[in-house]
């Protein structure tokens, strides 16, 4: 989340997007287990809900972030190390 504003050329612009979208994914789960009483939650299979959007769309956003780094080419062969870029460059 810390790198997601900067602009490196080591992210594209889908990269830091799904950044972002994590970020207001991780939000919003906790916002709802914060707001919505337990026995409202039981009533309305707040649990399920909740059970999709902090694991389900959490673990794709992971997933679609690592393949957005993979089609940048951000990964090399084995042993090669990956150069870093500088947030002053």
């Amino acid at each position: 989340m810390a790198v997601a504003n900067r602009r490196t050329s080591s992210l594209t612009r889908f990269s830091r997007l799904l950044l972002w979208g994590l970020g207001v994914v991780l939000f919003w789960s906790v916002l709802w287990l914060a707001a919505v009483r337990p026995d409202v939650l039981d009533q309305i299979h707040g649990y399920r809900i909740y059970g999709a959007v902090a694991n389900v769309l959490f673990g794709l956003g992971w997933i679609l972030f690592g393949a957005s780094l993979v089609a940048r080419g951000r990964i090399t062969e084995a042993g090669r190390p990956i150069p870093a870029a500088s947030p002053s460059s």
